[in-house]
C-alpha cells in the first residue's frame, strides 16, 4: 500500500516544473516534500502544507502566479483521493484560484493603485484548469455531500466547460434532496451561465422559473392519509427562490434587467 502510494505521488512530482513553484512574496524555492505534507494522515500538517498550497498559488487573492498551473495537477489528483484528509479544503483552494482566474483581468483596481498596480492572471492558468477541470467531475457523484458541494463551486468557475456542464448541473438538481447543495446548483448555473454561449438561454429560462417555482406540490393530510403524507415527505421539494435571484444576478450582471 505504501509502496503505491509512493509511486502515485511520484507520478505528480514528476508532472511540475518545480522550479516555478516559489512563495511569491519571499522567493522561497518549494519542493515535493509538498505531496508528502498534503498527504499526511496527521490532518493538521495536511491543512497547513494546502494552505502553503493556496497562498503560494493564490497569494493574497487577488492575481492567480506562475506556480497555480504547475501545482494544479497535485491539487486535483489531492482531491480525489480518499487518503487524502483535507479533500474539502483543496477543492475551496482549486474554486478560489479559479475564481481569481475569471475575475482578476477586468478586476478594477482602487483609486489609489490605478497606474501601479492591476490584478494578473498567469498565462499558463487556463489552458491548466481547461485540461484539469474534467477530473473533478467524478466528485459530483462522491457519497460525502460537502465534496459534491466543493466539487459544484470548484466546476462553477469552469468557464470553458459551462455549455457541458450546465445540462450536468440541471439533472443533479432534479435528484439532490440536500438543500444546501441544490442551493448551491442553483448559484453554480448562475455562475456557468455568464459563460455559456449554447446553454446561456437555457440556463437563464431555468433560473426565471425558480424564481416563481416552490416545488413542494400540494401536502396531503397526514392523519387522512397517512401513506400518502410520507410519500409527500420524501419527495425532493426544494424551495431555492433567494439563490435563484443571486444567481440571475450575477448571470446578468452586464445586462440591467
Amino acid at each position: 500500500m505504501e509502496r503505491t502510494k509512493a509511486q502515485r505521488l511520484a507520478r505528480l512530482a514528476a508532472q511540475v516544473d518545480w522550479s516555478k513553484v516559489i512563495d511569491p512574496y519571499t522567493g522561497e524555492r518549494l519542493g515535493p516534500e509538498l505531496l508528502t505534507g498534503l498527504w499526511a494522515a496527521d490532518r493538521l500538517t495536511a491543512g497547513r502544507t494546502c494552505e502553503i498550497l493556496h497562498y503560494t498559488a493564490n497569494g493574497d487573492g487577488s492575481s492567480v502566479g506562475i506556480p497555480a498551473a504547475e501545482i494544479l495537477p497535485i491539487l486535483v489528483g489531492a482531491a480525489r483521493d480518499p487518503d487524502v484528509t483535507v479533500r474539502f479544503d483543496i477543492l475551496r483552494t482549486i474554486t478560489d484560484i479559479a475564481d481569481t482566474g475569471n475575475t482578476a483581468p477586468t478586476a478594477k483596481v482602487a483609486p489609489i493603485l490605478e497606474g501601479r498596480w492591476r490584478p494578473t492572471v498567469d498565462p499558463a492558468w487556463p489552458p491548466a484548469w481547461e485540461r484539469a477541470a474534467d477530473g473533478l467531475l467524478p466528485l459530483l457523484d462522491d457519497d460525502d455531500s460537502l465534496l459534491r458541494i466543493a466539487a459544484v463551486d470548484a466546476l462553477a468557475q469552469s468557464a470553458a466547460h459551462a455549455d457541458s456542464l450546465i445540462p450536468r448541473f440541471l439533472t443533479l438538481f432534479v435528484n439532490e434532496p440536500d438543500l444546501w447543495l441544490a442551493e448551491r446548483l442553483v448559484r453554480g448555473v448562475g455562475e456557468l451561465a455568464r459563460h455559456a454561449t449554447q446553454r446561456r438561454e437555457e440556463a437563464l429560462a431555468w433560473l426565471r422559473l425558480r424564481l416563481t417555482a416552490v416545488e413542494t406540490g400540494a401536502e396531503p393530510d397526514l392523519d387522512e392519509d397517512p401513506d400518502a403524507w410520507f410519500a409527500w415527505f420524501e419527495e425532493i421539494h426544494h424551495d431555492v427562490r433567494l439563490p435563484a435571484a443571486e444567481a440571475l444576478r450575477r448571470a446578468l450582471a452586464q445586462r440591467p434587467e
